[in-house]
């Protein structure tokens, strides 16, 4: 709505109709309420606390994925070595019948 508002000079009553959660009425409230200055500033400014606080989140939920998916990694790898020492120990067998060749292996 910001992006949209600053390229195209929406008129107040079609803004109003695309608001679509909080964040766009508060931006509403702050570019076109009758209202002075110094309020207008504070909507702006609680309007900033709130996409900060929803980038955050985001972002922190974006570090737990990173996180988990590195956790997972870690143990395939470690999985991965085990089995090739059990294979190189000859603790375990591979039947050369099972085992299907990879895409560009020949």
């Amino acid at each position: 709505m910001i992006r949209q508002f600053t390229q195209k000079g929406i008129a107040a009553d079609k803004f109003m109709k695309q608001c679509e959660n909080v964040e766009d009425m508060i931006l509403f409230m702050a570019l076109y309420g009758d209202m002075e200055d110094d309020k207008k500033g504070a909507l702006f400014v609680k309007l900033s606390k709130i996409l900060f606080d929803a980038q955050k989140e985001v972002q922190k939920q974006n570090n737990i994925t990173l996180d988990r998916e590195a956790r997972q990694i870690k143990n395939t790898l470690e999985n991965q070595k085990k089995l090739q020492k059990l294979l190189e120990k000859g603790a375990i067998t591979v039947d050369a019948k099972e085992v299907k060749p990879r895409d560009g292996d020949a």
